[in-house]
């Protein structure tokens, strides 16, 4: 009752499972990656399901998401675009970002079409060629960052 999906980040991602026992008490731990939803409905989900056992909310640091249309994410998407030499739309992903502290933080990278939950497992890895292309993308997108007005403001 609690698989959630969106346009913009598809399907939410349950990870870090860990079963916990505590005091002969057994529970499950685990941390979602959540697209735009109401946290306060899937925990209520997950109350209903669990009856009888003890439901917490650890932490919640909410979804970030940018108007695609602000100048940032244009010029960020631009420089991808272009850096990959193609017009796929960049990806976005449930992940956790520190962008959630700062409004002026837009998440970007690295991530790749059809990479759908590679990040935060067991023995995480990255591809020699992903870490190039990421080389290059970041490069680049700094550069077109770099031309950009500096009497534009951030949003």
């Amino acid at each position: 009752g609690i698989n959630v999906s969106d346009q913009h980040f598809g399907e939410m991602i349950i990870r870090g499972k860990n079963l916990i026992l505590d005091n002969d008490q057994l529970g499950i731990q685990f941390a979602l990656s959540y697209p735009t939803c109401d946290m306060k409905d899937i925990i209520d989900q997950i109350r209903t399901k669990a009856a009888g056992m003890k439901v917490e909310l650890i932490s919640d640091s909410g979804v970030v998401l940018h108007d695609p249309n602000c100048w940032l994410v244009q010029t960020l998407s631009e420089a991808y675009a272009q850096a990959m030499g193609s017009s796929v739309k960049p990806t976005t992903t449930t992940g956790g970002t520190y962008a959630h502290v700062c409004q002026t933080i837009i998440p970007y990278g690295p991530s790749f079409p059809g990479q759908v939950g590679i990040a935060h497992q067991p023995n995480e890895w990255v591809d020699i060629d992903d870490l190039l292309t990421c080389a290059k993308v970041y490069a680049w997108s700094l550069y077109k960052l770099s031309q950009m007005d500096k009497n534009i403001k951030p949003w």
